[in-house]
């Protein structure tokens, strides 16, 4: 019989590097080695958010419930972007695999870094402000409106 060939993301951290090193020279592995670097950043995302969301957390006491939710898909969406983007410069070898694949979390833990040195300095970061103040603005504007008719 006929054994079936595996794909990438089918295939164990072993076999990955097995096919990688294995490659004849001139046959692409570019897919192999993402899916590789991907195995070892993805575990990683999880502390990310942390070391992100403890210092918004902190300082996202103004916009409730509904805003830190939606802060929170706001980081979520940038990382999965981020790394959807990652992966596509990996696998079409733009750029080499481990320098895509780990650039996003390289990326995040600089911004968690800075975060929690904003908190540590008790400094706010500006930008959660802005919601509200769009909305305290837009309220003056709808009440000036409704006295001038």
């Amino acid at each position: 019989e006929r054994e079936r060939r595996k794909k990438e993301d089918e295939m164990t951290l072993a076999e990955l590097r097995r096919e990688i090193s294995e490659s004849p020279p001139g046959v692409d592995t570019a897919e192999y080695r993402v899916e590789f670097h991907q195995r070892l950043v993805l575990p990683l995302a999880p502390l990310l958010f942390a070391l992100i969301g403890i210092p918004l957390g902190i300082q996202n006491q103004r916009a409730g419930k509904g805003g830190g939710f939606t802060l929170a898909l706001l980081v979520f969406l940038g990382y999965y972007l981020a790394f959807s983007f990652a992966e596509t410069l990996g696998s079409e070898g733009i750029l080499p695999a481990g320098v895509a694949m780990w650039a996003p979390n390289i990326i995040f833990l600089a911004l968690g870094i800075y975060l929690l040195q904003l908190s540590a300095t008790e400094k706010r970061l500006r930008i959660l402000d802005a919601p509200a103040e769009v909305a305290t603005r837009l309220k003056r504007y709808l009440r000036s409106r409704g006295r001038e008719k």
